[in-house]
């Protein structure tokens, strides 16, 4: 259940910092902290465990103890996982992607082999 937990953790942080682009261009503060994918994995792994586990209020401490330990985490594994892509990236060797034909040239083609 962890590994899933941290697996949804890393899944907001990279949201928050590719693909939420309203959070961007703001506030100097945050723009700086969605460029640190440490940062960005802690605020991640709060946000997941609070919108996951439900609030005990009973035990309070506790639960405020376990988000922090979740978000301290998720920011570590978040930034391993940001950090092995990075090196896998460096090290891929480029793809060669073939171009789509257009309906108008595959027609053309056809009509030529006729």
């Amino acid at each position: 259940m962890i590994l899933f937990l941290l697996l949804v953790a890393y899944s907001v942080t990279f949201g928050m910092q590719n693909k939420a682009l309203f959070l961007r261009g703001k506030i100097k503060l945050l723009d700086d902290m969605l460029n640190c994918t440490y940062c960005a994995g802690f605020h991640g792994g709060w946000i997941t465990f609070i919108a996951l586990n439900p609030v005990d209020l009973s035990s309070y401490a506790l639960f405020f103890q376990s988000t922090i330990a979740f978000a301290l985490a998720s920011a570590a594994f978040s930034y391993l996982l940001d950090t092995l892509a990075r090196v896998m990236e460096a090290h891929a060797e480029p793809i060669q992607i073939q171009e789509e034909y257009h309906d108008d040239e595959i027609e053309s083609q056809e009509s030529q082999e006729q």
